[in-house]
């Protein structure tokens, strides 16, 4: 509202609605749709170089990448979205073996 006082002055006609303001979607957070984020998970995924154990088996690599991702979009995407598509995504890029004895290293090898 701050905003809108110091840009619009008052008393004076508005020459636009701020509803049709031309910087009104720069300034409002639009959120990526589910395809753009699917997008930039393969991105990131294909970008990035493998690294072959891990302590927790999909759960590191599905960390990894949400983290990328977040990254990558500023955080702005919807958290529990993005979780799902990185979970779908590394079920559908990596195969993860478990450890041979307790304690072991998962081994994390691409499809």
């Amino acid at each position: 509202m701050l905003l809108m006082k110091a840009y619009f002055p008052p008393g004076e006609a508005l020459p636009v609605p701020p509803s049709r303001h031309p910087l009104l979607k720069s300034l409002t957070q639009q959120l990526p749709d589910r395809d753009e984020i699917r997008n930039r998970v393969v991105d990131i995924i294909q970008s990035t170089e493998l690294f072959y154990t891990t302590r927790d088996g999909a759960q590191t690599l599905e960390r990894f990448f949400l983290g990328r991702l977040m990254n990558n979009l500023r955080g702005k995407v919807d958290p529990n979205l993005a979780k799902e598509i990185v979970k779908a995504e590394v079920e559908i890029h990596f195969e993860i073996e478990a450890p041979s004895k307790k304690g072991g290293y998962y081994t994390v090898k691409k499809k």
